[in-house]
C-alpha cells in the first residue's frame, strides 16, 4: 500500500487501519473454526509494516535462526536491519516531502547518495 496516496494520507497509522479494516474485515471470518490463525502483514510502499506483521517478522526470524543453527541475535540483528534501512528512508522520504526546502532536499540527496554508494 502506498501511504502516499490520498486515501491513507489521512490516516495517522495507515498500516494499522488498513490491516484492520482491509484485511481483517476480510479473512476473520473464514479462519474461524480451523487449525489456523490469520495475521495480515502490511507493507508500504516507502518500507514501513504493521505492528502485528513485525511480529509475525519476528517469530519468523526467531524459526529461522533456530532451524538454520545460527546464533539468534546475529541472525535477527542482520534480518531487522535490513527492515530499519527501509524504515529511515521512508521516514527521511515523508520528512522532505512535507517540508519541501532546499536545504531539506539537499540533504536527501545526499544521503541517497551514500545509501546507493555502499
Amino acid at each position: 500500500m502506498s501511504v502516499l496516496a490520498p486515501t491513507y494520507a489521512r490516516f495517522k497509522e495507515p498500516c494499522e487501519w488498513y490491516a484492520a479494516t482491509q484485511k481483517h474485515g476480510k479473512y476473520d471470518a473464514s479462519f474461524v473454526g480451523t487449525n489456523y490463525f490469520f495475521s495480515a502483514m502490511i507493507f508500504e510502499t516507502l518500507g514501513g509494516v504493521n505492528a502485528e506483521g513485525e511480529e509475525v517478522l519476528r517469530m519468523l526470524f526467531r524459526f529461522a535462526a533456530k532451524r538454520l543453527g545460527r546464533e539468534f541475535t546475529s541472525y535477527c540483528g542482520r534480518a531487522w536491519a535490513r527492515f530499519n534501512l527501509q524504515r529511515s528512508v521512508r521516514n527521511l522520504f515523508l520528512f522532505v516531502s512535507t517540508v519541501k526546502t532546499a536545504t531539506n532536499e539537499m540533504i536527501c540527496e545526499q544521503f541517497f547518495q551514500t545509501l546507493t554508494c555502499h
